[in-house]
């Protein structure tokens, strides 16, 4: 459960990251 809320954090970040280059 840790790993699934780690996992959601990192891609937070990296979701952002993209929707700015688009």
């Amino acid at each position: 459960m840790t790993f699934h809320r780690l996992g959601e954090l990192q891609l937070m970040p990296q979701r952002k990251s993209n929707s700015k280059v688009n």
